[in-house]
C-alpha cells in the first residue's frame, strides 16, 4: 500500500487522498486514514512513521485541511501554468472549483479570519487584492488580465477596444479575447461593466465606452453570437462586394485544431430578414446590417441575380433571346432563366415592370415580342421543306435541335381531333404537309428503291441498307411480309414486280453468295473467308460457317455441299483454321522476308506467334502432320530456333567482317537492321570456348572467319551474366532440346 501511495504522490504532487479513493483495486483512502490514526495514537512503527512522514504525511491533518492544501497545490499548479494568480471566479482546476476557492480566500482575509499561516502561503504565491501593495514584478501580470494601473493604462486598452471593434465590426469581445499583444482585452472591458455596476467608474470613462459603436454594459451569449455572425458577413461583403448571401451557404470556422465549426450564414442572414419583417429586429443592428448593403427584401436581390446570368448569356451567345428551359445556378429555388424572362415580358405587357427595370433589360436587346413556339416550328418546317422539297419529316428527325418531326405528327393529331386553328392549318397546307401520312411514306420509300435500282441493276436490297438516311432494306421486308400475308395492295405489288423485285430471296441468295465466294477464290487463291469478312456489304464469313454448320449437321443441300466443295470449300473447322493460320504465316513472311515470328505477334488479330510456336512444339512431341511440316519447312519455318538464332548471329558477324576486314567487334557493338548486340553475342562466344563449353564445329567456323580468342575477355563474367546470348548454354546440349 505504501508503493501505491508514492505513485500517487509522484502523480499527484502530495499526499492528500479522499478517503474513498481507490489505486489500482486498493482502497488506499482508507488505509491511509488508518495510518493516520495509528500516527495520532503512536501506534506506528517508527519505521513506517518515517516512511509516511518522507511522503509529506501528516498525522493531525483534518479533512477540511486536506481539502484546503489540495486547492493550495492547484492554485500553484495555476500560477505555474498561467503566469498570474487572476483565476475567473467560475475557473475549475481538475474539476475542482478553484476560482471561487481563491474568492472566499480573499474575502476571508479581508473579514481577518484567514489563518495567518494560510495567508503566509497565500502570500508567498504573490496573492492579494489589487487595492494592497503590489510588487513591481507582479504588476505586468496584473495588467494582462485587466487590472488597471492609472489613465495612461485605461487609455491604452480603450484604444485597443476601438481598434478591436473597426476590424471586427463589434464590440462584444469575448472574456477569454487577448490581442496580438497578450492584452486581456475581454477581461478589461467586463471589469468596466462591474465599476460600472458598482458605481466606481468614472462618467467620463463611461461616455467614451458608450461612444464605441456597438457597446452594450448588458451582455448575453446571445449578443456575442449575434456580433461573431456579423463578424463573418462582414468578411464575406470585403471579399464578394456584396451581401447576398445564398441560403445554403456555409463557412468554416476554425478556433483551434480540435474545435472547428460550421457556421451557417445564409440561414443567419435570413433570420435577420424575417426578424426585421416581424419588428422584432433592434435598430442598432438593422443600422450595422444596413451599413452593410444588406437587402432586406429578397426579391430584389433575385430580380438582380436573374439579371447578370442574362448579362452573361447575352455575352456568351450574342443575343438575349433565352429558351424557355435554359436554367442557370442561383441561390434561390427559381433557377428558369428563361421562365423568368418571360415574366419580365409579361410585366411589361400588364404594365407593371419598373420602368429603371425595364430601361436595364432593352440595353441588353431584350425582344418584348417574340415568336410563339408553335410559330418557331413552323419556321422551321418551312426551312426543311426549302431544303427537302417536302414536308415528309422523319418522326425523330431535329431541326436546329428542336423535334420537328414529333411536332409534326401532334399537328396531325391535333388536325384530326379538331383542335388545330384554321390559320394553323392554312398555314401548314400551304407548304405541303400530308395529314394522312401513310401512302406519301411508302410512295417515298419506293422512289428509293427505284433509286436503288438505277444505280446497282437489281432490287436485293441488303436488310441494313440505307438509302438517302432511310431503312430502305427494312421497308423491303416489310412489304415481302405483307406480300406473305396477303395484306399487300395488288396495285402496289405491280409497281413493285415492274422494277425487278424478287420475292423469294433463299434461293437466289444462295446462289449470289455463291458468287462471291468464286470472287473471293479468284482474287486471294483460297476459301480461307476470315469470320467477320464482307463483301459487296454481305457477311460472306458468318454465311460460309453458317454453311459448314449446316453440313456437319447433315443439313446441307447435297447440290450446295458439292458446289462448295468443287472451289476447294474446306469443311472441317480445324482444317479450316490451320489453313487460314498459315496463310497468315505467308503474309508476315512476304512483308517482313522471313518466317522468325514473336511469340506474342498478332496478324489480323490473330496470335500467329503462338499458333508457330505450338507448331514446333508438335513437331517436337512427333505430333505434327509430315505435309504439313514440309509445307512449313518449304517456307523457311525453322523448328529448331536456338540453331536459327546462333546462324542469324553469325550471319551478321560475316557481314561485319566484310565491312570493317577484322572480327575485332566492340563489346557494345549492334548490329543489323533489327540492331542486334553482335559484340555482347561474340563475347559470349570466347567466353564459352573458354569454359569449353563452344561446339567444336561451331569454334571452326568462327576461327575460318578470323575470330581471335584472346584479343580479350570479360573473366568476371558467368553464365548469369550471358545477357547477349541469354537462355543459350545449351544449345547443342543433347541432354536438353527446350524449344526457343
Amino acid at each position: 500500500m505504501f508503493a501505491l501511495l508514492y505513485e500517487f504522490r509522484k502523480r499527484e504532487g502530495n499526499t492528500i487522498v479522499p478517503s474513498q479513493h481507490v489505486e489500482n483495486g486498493e482502497k488506499l483512502g482508507s488505509w491511509l486514514y488508518y495510518q493516520r490514526t495509528l500516527m495520532r495514537k503512536g501506534n506506528l512503527p517508527k519505521e513506517k512513521l518515517e516512511q509516511l512522514e518522507s511522503l509529506g504525511v501528516v498525522a493531525t491533518a483534518s479533512a477540511r485541511q486536506l481539502k484546503w492544501d489540495k486547492m493550495f497545490e492547484l492554485l500553484s499548479k495555476y500560477r505555474d501554468r498561467e503566469g498570474h494568480l487572476d483565476v475567473p471566479q467560475s475557473h475549475k482546476e481538475d474539476g475542482e472549483s478553484l476560482g471561487s476557492w481563491l474568492a472566499h480566500q480573499r474575502k476571508m482575509k479581508r473579514e481577518k479570519k484567514l489563518a495567518k499561516e494560510k495567508v503566509d502561503k497565500l502570500e508567498r504565491l504573490e496573492v492579494g487584492n489589487a487595492q494592497e501593495t503590489i510588487h513591481l514584478s507582479n504588476q505586468h501580470k496584473l495588467e494582462t488580465v485587466g487590472v488597471v494601473f492609472g489613465e495612461h493604462t485605461w487609455k491604452d486598452m480603450y484604444q485597443r477596444l476601438v481598434h478591436y471593434q473597426q476590424q471586427y465590426g463589434h464590440s462584444s469581445v469575448p472574456q477569454s479575447y487577448k490581442d496580438k499583444d497578450g492584452k486581456n482585452l475581454g477581461t478589461w472591458l467586463n471589469t468596466q461593466r462591474q465599476s460600472k455596476k458598482r458605481g466606481t467608474l468614472d462618467q467620463k470613462l463611461q461616455g467614451k465606452l458608450e461612444a464605441v459603436d456597438g457597446f452594450a454594459w448588458e451582455i448575453s451569449p446571445g449578443m456575442y453570437r449575434w456580433d461573431a455572425m456579423f463578424s463573418l458577413l462582414r468578411d464575406y461583403y470585403e471579399v464578394e462586394g456584396h451581401c447576398n448571401v445564398p441560403k445554403d451557404y456555409t463557412i468554416r470556422v476554425v478556433a483551434n485544431i480540435d474545435d472547428v465549426q460550421e457556421k451557417r450564414l445564409g440561414s443567419w442572414l435570413n433570420q435577420q430578414r424575417r426578424s426585421k419583417l416581424k419588428g422584432n429586429l433592434g435598430a442598432d443592428r438593422q443600422r450595422r446590417l444596413e451599413s452593410l448593403g444588406v437587402v432586406w427584401d429578397l426579391s430584389i436581390i433575385q430580380w438582380e441575380e436573374m439579371f447578370v446570368h442574362l448579362r452573361d448569356f447575352r455575352e456568351r451567345e450574342g443575343h438575349s433571346n433565352v429558351p424557355n428551359r435554359y436554367k442557370v445556378e442561383t441561390s434561390f429555388p427559381l433557377k428558369n432563366l428563361g421562365a423568368w424572362l418571360q415574366t419580365q415580358r409579361r410585366l411589361k405587357q400588364e404594365g407593371t415592370l419598373d420602368q429603371n427595370r425595364r430601361e436595364r433589360l432593352e440595353n441588353l436587346d431584350v425582344q418584348w415580342e417574340i415568336y410563339s413556339k408553335w410559330e418557331k416550328l413552323h419556321h422551321l418546317l418551312v426551312q426543311y421543306q426549302e431544303r427537302e422539297g417536302n414536308c415528309l419529316v422523319p418522326q425523330n428527325h431535329l431541326e436546329e435541335g428542336k423535334t420537328l418531326g414529333i411536332w409534326l405528327n401532334n399537328q396531325r393529331s391535333r388536325k384530326k381531333s379538331g383542335t388545330l386553328t384554321k390559320e394553323q392549318c392554312s398555314a401548314l397546307e400551304d407548304l405541303g404537309v400530308v395529314w394522312d401520312v401513310a401512302p406519301a411514306q411508302w410512295d417515298s420509300m419506293f422512289n428509293l428503291l427505284v433509286q436503288f435500282q438505277l444505280r446497282t441493276g437489281h432490287c436485293r436490297v441488303p436488310q441494313t441498307h440505307k438509302e438517302n438516311g432511310k431503312n430502305l432494306g427494312t421497308w423491303l421486308n416489310v412489304q415481302r411480309q405483307a406480300k406473305r400475308n396477303g395484306t399487300l395492295d395488288r396495285a402496289k405489288e405491280q409497281e413493285l414486280e415492274k422494277i425487278g423485285m424478287v420475292w423469294n430471296v433463299a434461293s437466289e441468295s444462295w446462289d449470289e453468295m455463291l458468287a462471291l465466294v468464286v470472287r473471293y477464290k479468284e482474287r486471294e487463291g483460297d476459301c480461307l473467308v476470315p469470320l467477320k469478312h464482307t463483301e459487296d456489304d454481305k457477311t460472306l464469313g458468318t454465311w460460309l460457317d453458317l454453311q459448314r454448320r449446316f453440313q456437319k449437321r447433315g443439313t446441307l443441300d447435297p447440290e450446295k455441299e458439292r458446289q462448295l466443295t468443287e472451289i476447294g470449300m474446306i469443311w472441317d473447322k480445324l482444317t479450316y483454321k490451320w489453313e487460314v493460320m498459315y496463310s497468315r504465316l505467308l503474309e508476315y513472311k512476304e512483308r517482313e522476308g522471313d518466317c522468325s515470328v514473336p511469340a506474342l505477334h498478332m496478324e489480323d488479330g490473330q496470335g500467329l506467334g503462338a499458333w508457330l510456336n505450338l507448331q514446333r512444339k508438335l513437331h517436337k512431341n512427333g505430333n505434327l502432320d509430315p505435309l504439313r511440316q514440309k509445307r512449313l519447312e518449304d517456307v523457311g519455318v525453322v523448328f529448331n530456333r536456338n540453331k536459327q538464332r546462333w546462324e542469324s548471329m553469325f550471319a551478321l558477324l560475316v557481314q561485319f567482317r566484310e565491312r570493317e576486314g577484322h572480327c575485332r567487334v566492340p563489346q557494345n557493338h549492334k548490329e543489323g537492321v533489327k540492331q542486334e548486340r553482335l559484340g555482347s553475342w561474340l563475347d559470349s562466344q570466347r567466353q564459352k570456348k573458354k569454359k569449353e563449353k563452344l561446339d567444336f564445329a561451331l569454334q571452326t567456323r568462327l576461327e575460318k572467319v578470323g575470330v581471335e580468342w584472346s584479343i580479350y575477355t570479360t573473366s568476371d563474367m558467368n553464365d548469369d551474366d550471358d545477357w547477349g546470348f541469354e537462355g543459350m548454354d545449351h544449345l547443342f546440349d543433347d541432354n536438353d532440346l527446350m524449344a526457343y
